[in-house]
């Protein structure tokens, strides 16, 4: 499976150490799976550090053209989103190219 994990958090936290351990156990199961998240952001250099495939983006909804070029080569089956806008986002992207999204969601809210 072709798995594309979207997490357009700015700074490391819990959700984002649930996106690099679910895409690096992909990963090591054999699955390519790609991290796509904030260029520059403590998030997406973890994701390069683990080996991930990465693409970074600053502004997504101005950057679709790159996002869809991405989408294109990679070919995704899946696209995992774990925020609200990723999920937005994935939602846009995968629709019009066929790939399923999954929203992931942690809270510790009751």
């Amino acid at each position: 499976m072709r798995v594309v994990h979207i997490d357009d958090e700015p700074f490391d936290s819990g959700l984002t150490q649930y996106a690099l351990r679910a895409a690096s156990g992909l990963a090591a199961r054999g699955h390519a799976s790609a991290f796509w998240g904030l260029a520059g952001a403590p998030p997406l250099e973890a994701a390069r550090a683990a080996g991930l495939d990465t693409l970074g983006f600053r502004q997504p909804w101005l950057e679709l053209p790159a996002l869809r070029r991405g989408l294109a080569a990679f070919r995704p089956d899946l696209l995992v989103a774990h925020t609200g806008s990723a999920h937005t986002l994935a939602a846009f992207l995968g629709g019009r190219r066929g790939a399923a999204v999954v929203r992931t969601r942690g809270d510790s809210r009751p």
